[in-house]
């Protein structure tokens, strides 16, 4: 089977209810601005693209303007359509001499799916068909609005919000966050977008610095917030590494993460702060001449009860702040046993032995 055409067609998706620069009021909104004005441009061009092959399945693909992709159709045409690996490369060449082409990605994933007779999620190594989903919500409202709209997605059964930070002095983000918590107490789960990972053309704001992150962090926390998502700048590898350390938050980030040796530093400064937090715990285990090993199989409740004896060692041990830095450890060792032990592959084991500390 081959690939015999891509096509791509562009259309525009016009913005509407433009009342004056940088503001508007989108259908549905309880009133108030977007976060990244639209002032910049009056509509959204985006890209179809399909992937036709000789068996007759399309495959379908939808993002950004395929700048630079003209001219490099035949790179495709006449390939094996699964040889995803192939494909990305070429693509990634593209990227780094033209633009981004990875509506074209989507397409081949959407033709691998349909070929394969399987849901992209599960090719992509997924273990579950379900996800939780949170109500998330891109308007700057004013204080008592934004717990209106927080009170409105509650009662459409949302179980969690996400909340943006951009309205140039944190307090205020912070004051409205407060108005949402105190209207809907406990019922609904927040987490905060901060924007500082990126910036949309316009927007010339620095960044926040780490003082700055620290502090919101600490506000956050007194509200029970989940997470805080994009603290700092995409790029500040270090800052985000003190902040996990400093901070008992959950930090979220990599949205933009685009190229492979940027996802292998963001593992890789993780692991190594997950390695020291083991690390110390296995010096620690070695005063107390114990050993601990922790075997994760399919069976939900017996690895909870593993879990659960994990965490009462992290909080005797007394090298983890927090039960919020006790929870992201667990959840670190948590996603590699999914990756560990999947349907047919057996049972992780975690091994935390002071014996084998020099």
């Amino acid at each position: 089977m081959r690939a015999l055409r891509v096509e791509q067609s562009q259309g525009k998706e016009r913005v509407v209810g433009l009342l004056g620069p940088g503001s508007f009021v989108g259908e549905g909104c309880l009133g108030g601005q977007p976060v990244y004005l639209a002032s910049a441009r009056a509509s959204t061009e985006a890209t179809l693209v399909r992937v036709e092959t000789d068996h007759g399945v399309t495959g379908i693909g939808s993002g950004d303007l395929m700048i630079g992709f003209a001219g490099h159709e035949e790179l495709f045409i006449g390939q094996d359509p699964l040889a995803i690996e192939r494909h990305y490369r070429i693509l990634a060449n593209i990227n780094f001499h033209y633009g981004r082409c990875w509506p074209l990605d989507l397409a081949l994933w959407d033709l691998a799916g349909k070929l394969l007779g399987q849901p992209c999620w599960r090719l992509l190594g997924g273990l579950s068909n379900r996800v939780r989903a949170y109500a998330s919500s891109g308007t700057l409202r004013k204080p008592a609005q934004l717990a209106e709209a927080a009170e409105a997605y509650l009662q459409q059964g949302f179980p969690a919000l996400k909340i943006r930070f951009h309205r140039g002095d944190w307090r205020e983000d912070i004051a409205a966050l407060a108005a949402v918590r105190k209207a809907v107490g406990d019922k609904l789960a927040l987490m905060v977008d901060c924007n500082q990972g990126w910036r949309m053309p316009w927007d010339t704001a620095q960044p926040w610095s780490f003082k700055d992150a620290l502090e919101v962090a600490r506000q956050l926390e007194a509200l029970d917030v989940y997470w805080m998502e994009e603290p700092l700048h995409r790029g500040d590898y270090d800052g985000m590494v003190a902040l996990r350390q400093a901070a008992r938050i959950r930090i979220a980030g990599g949205e933009m993460t685009r190229e492979l040796h940027e996802f292998r530093t963001l593992i890789q400064r993780s692991e190594a702060f997950t390695y020291n937090l083991l690390n110390n715990l296995a010096i620690r285990l070695r005063t107390m001449d114990q050993t601990f090993v922790l075997e994760l199989d399919r069976n939900a409740e017996a690895a909870k009860n593993k879990l659960d004896k994990l965490r009462l060692l992290l909080e005797a041990s007394k090298i983890v702040n927090s039960t919020v830095e006790i929870d992201k450890l667990l959840g670190l060792v948590l996603s590699a046993a999914s990756r560990s032990i999947g349907a047919d592959r057996g049972t992780l084991y975690l091994i935390i032995d002071p014996a084998a500390i020099p």
